[in-house]
């Protein structure tokens, strides 16, 4: 008799999960996620690519701190979006987005570094030291290449 209130309970416990699990994914689903004003400025069709590209520089110049505006200021100058193409000066805004703690412009740094490419030197010690920061930071490439050992680094 027990065990058939038991197995009855659990039925209704599976089921109230069940239903509690499917009201959060509603709820989650209907949620908007905040949008960086960044990312609003980069996606906003109704600006040029200079108006676009002047005010990522105006956020990102706002504070010195928009660590994201840094980033899409990067490859803006890299590609040449709203502004001519500065290799140069696009790896100054990627280093003041790294040093600012973006994730994703610590693995970038880490790899242009590593690898060098046309444009960049490769500079070891530097690409070491963004890929453990860029690790910290939670981005799994970079984790990745840190743990896979250095005779697969070579």
């Amino acid at each position: 008799m027990t065990m058939i209130k038991n197995k009855k309970l659990s039925k209704y416990v599976r089921y109230i999960i069940l239903l509690m699990a499917s009201c959060i994914f509603i709820a989650w689903m209907n949620y908007e996620l905040p949008t960086s004003e960044a990312i609003q400025i980069a996606t906003n069709d109704n600006l040029t690519h200079k108006e676009q590209f002047s005010a990522m520089s105006a956020l990102a110049y706002k504070d010195n701190q928009d660590s994201q505006a840094f980033y899409l200021l990067y490859s803006m100058l890299f590609y040449g979006h709203g502004t001519p193409s500065s290799p140069e000066a696009a790896l100054v805004m990627l280093e003041k987005s790294a040093n600012a703690g973006f994730g994703p412009a610590q693995e970038e740094l880490a790899f242009i570094y590593l690898n060098g490419n046309k444009h960049y030197k490769p500079n070891v010690n530097l690409a070491h030291h963004w890929l453990k920061k860029a690790a910290m930071s939670g981005m799994k490439k970079s984790l990745a290449y840190l743990n896979s050992g250095p005779e697969k680094n070579s």
